[in-house]
């Protein structure tokens, strides 16, 4: 589970660049108007900024909750299958 949950994060930290943040027609954007990606550590995930000088507009969209609980769920289960499946003191012998 805790492998799991570090190779989620190392993923989602490589594949974070200029693809990951395309912007939105609504935005007044063109077909392949990108903004700038940047990883953050808590939420887990890209936040993507466009900027009024590069883009045409000003956004930031940070990264949502679910990758952070998923991660948080991983390894707090890896951590209690850990502790429960380690002998207690009275069954040692």
């Amino acid at each position: 589970m805790l492998v799991c949950a570090a190779l989620f994060v190392i993923g989602a930290w490589y594949f974070s660049n200029e693809v990951r943040c395309p912007a939105r027609p609504e935005d007044g954007a063109g077909e392949s108007n990108y903004g700038e990606a940047e990883w953050a550590w808590f939420p887990v995930g890209t936040t993507c900024r466009w900027t009024e000088a590069e883009n045409g507009f000003d956004r930031v969209e940070q990264p949502g909750w679910a990758p952070t609980i998923l991660i948080a769920a991983m390894v707090t289960t890896g951590l209690g299958l850990v502790v429960s499946s380690t002998p207690s003191r009275s069954n040692r012998n």
